[in-house]
């Protein structure tokens, strides 16, 4: 997303290596979404570092994930699951569903699309950044 909320990318990544399990409880992510994915890390790698510089800072969800599967590496990044973290500590996390009814008495229903696709603003919320 651009400071106005846009979603500039939203794709899935062709994987590199078979994939086991998609953990679609809480990705989303179903074996049908990644058939026939042609888009690869390279190509969203180019696609993310055309859109932002090291002057960017990034907010997401448990974004440790995202970055670490774009082998991308950055400084600037402001991760819900810090600011938030489980009342039981590290390695709990809690979930942007939880955190989003918990601190902005909202529901999210994702129903196995990835949470972008149903609400892209959980994150800017809760960290109270204005993006506008």
């Amino acid at each position: 997303m651009d400071p106005s909320l846009q979603v500039v990318c939203d794709t899935f990544v062709k994987p590199d290596e078979e994939v086991i399990d998609c953990n679609t409880r809480f990705s989303g992510v179903v074996e049908d979404d990644l058939k026939n994915m042609k888009t690869s890390v390279r190509d969203v790698q180019t696609i993310l570092l055309n859109l932002f510089s090291a002057d960017t800072i990034l907010i997401g969800h448990s974004f440790e994930h995202s970055l670490s599967a774009l082998k991308l590496i950055h400084a600037s990044v402001v991760d819900t699951t810090v600011l938030f973290p489980h009342p039981l500590g590290l390695p709990h996390k809690r979930s942007r569903e939880g955190l989003v009814a918990d601190c902005l008495q909202r529901v999210i229903h994702h129903e196995g699309k990835s949470l972008l696709a149903h609400d892209k603003r959980p994150a800017p919320d809760l960290t109270g950044v204005n993006t506008s």
